[in-house]
């Protein structure tokens, strides 16, 4: 049988949690909300562990979290990720090469690869444009207006 240990909410703190399960930006924030919400319910870590799917010793590293930092451990933390392909060096000739000039994606590859030597993936330098602002519009190839069938 498993052992059943409550964890102690003040009704300031269950509204609080309640309020998180329902309106936290991020989904993990609204998971572990519930997830102290059940244990202070009195579940089994076991038991929320079948609920939430996850693994019964993540259940309780969240209580042991929540008993020392309350509602600082129930926040989502930055996710740094992985580092960008392109160093801070040439994303500064990149964006000066664009705003300079009108330049595709393709463009500003074939520049990096012939003045630096470099292979960045087209989709990296789009993503990097976008990112940092830049917009990609289609050129009309002519301006005039084209004539409508209608009479």
């Amino acid at each position: 049988m498993a052992r059943t240990v409550k964890t102690l909410l003040t009704p300031d703190e269950k509204k609080q949690l309640e309020d998180l399960t329902k309106h936290a930006k991020h989904w993990r924030e609204r998971q572990r909300a519930q997830t102290i919400l059940w244990l202070a319910h009195g579940e089994t870590v076991e038991k929320v562990a079948e609920r939430q799917q996850r693994i019964p010793e993540t259940i309780r590293l969240q209580r042991r979290k929540w008993k020392k930092d309350k509602f600082e451990s129930i926040k989502e933390g930055y996710r740094s990720g992985r580092p960008s392909t392109i160093s801070s060096e040439y994303q500064t000739i990149i964006l000066n090469w664009v705003k300079a000039e009108p330049l595709t994606a393709e463009q500003v590859r074939t520049r990096l690869h012939q003045q630096f030597g470099l292979d960045i993936d087209v989709q990296n330098i789009r993503r990097f444009l976008k990112l940092s602002g830049m917009v990609f519009k289609r050129t009309r190839h002519s301006l005039k207006k084209k004539k409508s069938d209608c009479i």
